[in-house]
């Protein structure tokens, strides 16, 4: 099996640092039982865990626009430049500065549906959890175990690990994923 080179920062999300932190916090999260809380108290927690994450998904979307934007701009800039040498005859055209503003618009556009569609899928994907989680917690306090949250949070914390281990194994030595139907790097 392929394992991935050591962290080149301490940021990797493939290094063993980050799957022991992912599967610490979602034990400890698991612990948690969210009927325990009053309805507002969850109806707060959803909406502000779902605007943080359409927060959070808008910005790293913006960001990766962005990126390939300024990745692009050489290419954008010399086709920009044949254009206009091509309308140089009608004066007053300005063909690239309005194109790459356009593109700005648009990606910033994109961003925030993007964003505030990631919003309104958590606050769904909560609701789901939420059922889904006291289903699990009463079928198990009704099959006698004693303490059913904590059978729940090792049993979401082994399931994280195998699938940051499967996840990490899988990545080639740039950390990323074989295309489809390509066999994992060994």
């Amino acid at each position: 099996m392929k394992h991935t080179p050591a962290a080149a920062s301490r940021f990797d999300p493939y290094s063993p640092l980050s799957g022991a932190i992912q599967v610490v916090v979602t034990g400890a999260l698991t612990l948690i039982d969210p009927s325990a809380f009053r309805p507002d108290t969850r109806r707060v927690a959803r909406g502000a865990l779902s605007a943080a994450t359409g927060v959070l998904v808008g910005a790293v979307w913006n960001h990766g626009m962005r990126q390939a934007m300024a990745e692009h701009a050489a290419q954008a800039s010399e086709s920009a430049e044949r254009v206009q040498h091509q309308d140089a005859s009608e004066p007053g055209r300005d063909s690239g500065a309005s194109g790459a503003e356009d593109s700005k618009l648009a990606g910033t556009g994109a961003a925030i549906g993007i964003g505030g569609a990631m919003g309104v899928l958590t606050y769904g994907w909560m609701l789901l959890g939420e059922k889904i989680d006291a289903g699990i917690h009463r079928s198990l306090a009704n099959r006698g175990v004693r303490h059913p949250r904590v059978v729940m949070a090792l049993g979401a914390a082994g399931l994280t690990w195998v699938l940051f281990e499967v996840d990490r194994r899988t990545r080639d030595d740039d950390g990323e994923a074989p295309a489809a139907g390509e066999a994992p790097a060994s």
